[in-house]
């Protein structure tokens, strides 16, 4: 995808969007509805990808086929927005070494995250809690999992901010 958007849009969208929805569709169908789930993707956001990455006739597609196959969920109990700036992405994507986000470029992240705080601006479908991951690392630091557990914990508001410096 990364060499050749434009060639690979339309079918990573869709590749993923009968991934994610499926795989949606499985928990609601034979999981106890009491049982948590925790996901590391939120459907409701793939129309962000369609949008940056499709030309305006395959986002029309994509977004027809979007309407159709997105299951009837439960909505989440908590969404957690992890937000940081393109460069500190950028870093963390070099320093993961996956081979196929090699490509990345930072405009590109620059676009995402735009596009995620716009659409987190507007969420208002859960409980939201938003974690400035410039100052906080909780993928790679024990010590900043434990604080934003200990701070999700605490959580009274449907939508909060936490931003830690040391």
């Amino acid at each position: 995808f990364y060499q050749n958007m434009e060639r690979w849009g339309l079918p990573t969208q869709i590749a993923f969007l009968f991934q994610r929805s499926e795989q949606l569709l499985g928990f609601s169908q034979h999981h106890d509805p009491a049982r948590r789930v925790v996901s590391d993707f939120l459907l409701e956001k793939d129309p962000l990808f369609a949008e940056l990455n499709l030309a305006e006739d395959e986002l029309q597609l994509y977004l027809k086929l979007y309407e159709r196959l997105k299951p009837s969920l439960r909505k989440p109990d908590l969404v957690i927005y992890l937000q940081a700036q393109p460069d500190i992405l950028i870093d963390r994507v070099r320093r993961r070494g996956v081979e196929a986000e090699r490509r990345i470029s930072e405009p590109y992240l620059q676009r995402v995250a735009e596009h995620y705080a716009n659409f987190f601006h507007h969420y208002d479908a859960a409980p939201l809690f938003i974690v400035n991951a410039e100052s906080l690392n909780p993928v790679d630091k024990d010590e900043d999992f434990e604080l934003l557990y200990s701070r999700l914990q605490a959580m009274r508001s449907y939508r909060e901010f936490f931003g830690y410096s040391a």
